[in-house]
């Protein structure tokens, strides 16, 4: 058996003991509540934070379907300055077409009323040299007539003085 020095000193140690538990237990439940209200806290904060998140989120999304909408804008602006640029461009090559058509147009009829010209003239000394050359023969067969004429009236005159004589 134990003394009673023993004893009280395993009292003691068991006291201690009950007493070291104890203020566990009654540390548990305390540490509990805290951890709860630490959790229910840092719950919160992990919420607002999710909340934030989801804010920023929206409103990234929003701008960068604002920043979309302003480039497809701009794709659509510089489109329609591409597709007027063209359209002037075209526009410009036209008139420049048709105004080396007119002046191809001009050039041909200048040619020809020169070519005109040309064969009017030839036609003309053509129409002259045949009028000169109809001239002289109408003239030499006028001049063979009156010379024929001539010497018919002077045969005539031959015979006729001869019959007389």
């Amino acid at each position: 058996m134990l003394s009673q020095e023993e004893q009280f000193s395993d009292t003691d140690v068991d006291e201690g003991k009950t007493e070291q538990q104890a203020k566990k237990v009654s540390k548990k439940p305390k540490q509990t509540i805290e951890s709860l209200a630490e959790i229910q806290q840092r719950a919160m904060m992990a919420y607002t934070a999710y909340m934030e998140a989801e804010r920023q989120v929206q409103a990234a999304y929003k701008e960068q379907e604002g920043q979309i909408e302003k480039l497809y804008e701009g794709a659509k602006q510089q489109a329609a300055k591409v597709c007027e640029e063209n359209v002037a461009q075209a526009l410009k090559i036209r008139e420049e077409s048709k105004r080396q058509a007119v002046k191809a147009y001009e050039e041909s009829v200048a040619q020809a009323l020169e070519a005109r010209e040309e064969v009017e003239q030839q036609a003309s000394k053509i129409c002259e040299e045949n009028i000169a050359q109809a001239l002289k023969i109408r003239e030499e067969a006028e001049q063979q007539a009156w010379k024929a004429r001539n010497e018919a009236i002077a045969r005539t005159w031959q015979i006729f003085t001869k019959s007389k004589g």
